[in-house]
């Protein structure tokens, strides 16, 4: 474990690793949305902690394994705040984090076939209120709508098995370099 700030904030921690505590927790906390199709008996926690080493002063993290609907594995992944860190991109932070989880989850499970689920909240109790910081990662950059038409748009995949050679020839200097 991490170094944390103040003895309230280990005792916070050291609660949130009863499964009932977490339990009761999460149902106070998650979306009903989310409750109804995750199965909170299989809480488990995990070992694992994502927080970059600058910020551990003043986050610490824990992560929850969970069945979800349809038999996926799914992941609560929880970070307490416990001073403000404004201007340190949170919302980008828990994007690494997310993907971080889901990267490690692939390596101990190679045989996967899909991703599974991660479930991101943030527990702040610092003294700036509200929260000092855009939580939707979309909200960090200078167009949003673009932001999101280029992150959430499938990979454009440019296959040139689809493409007669003719078709390369309409494509200028690209296309010389294309046909060879």
């Amino acid at each position: 474990m991490h170094k944390i700030s103040s003895p309230h904030d280990r005792f916070f921690r050291q609660s949130l690793s009863y499964i009932q505590i977490a339990k009761d927790f999460f149902e106070a906390h998650l979306p009903r949305s989310i409750l109804a199709k995750i199965d909170l008996n299989s809480l488990e926690i995990c070992k694992e902690s994502y927080v970059e080493e600058e910020l551990r002063e003043s986050i610490d993290d824990i992560v929850y394994k969970v069945k979800v609907e349809d038999g996926q594995q799914g992941y609560i992944y929880l970070a307490l705040e416990h001073q403000s860190t404004a201007k340190h991109f949170m919302a980008f932070r828990f994007i690494k984090y997310q993907l971080a989880i889901i990267d490690n989850h692939l390596k101990q499970n190679p045989k996967c076939k899909y991703l599974p689920l991660v479930f991101p909240l943030l527990y702040y109790h610092g003294k700036k209120t509200p929260y000092p910081e855009p939580t939707d990662f979309f909200d960090l950059f200078i167009n949003k709508d673009l932001a999101r038409e280029f992150f959430l748009r499938p990979l454009r995949l440019i296959d040139t098995n689809n493409f007669s050679d003719e078709e390369i020839k309409t494509h200028k200097l690209a296309g010389l370099l294309e046909l060879v």
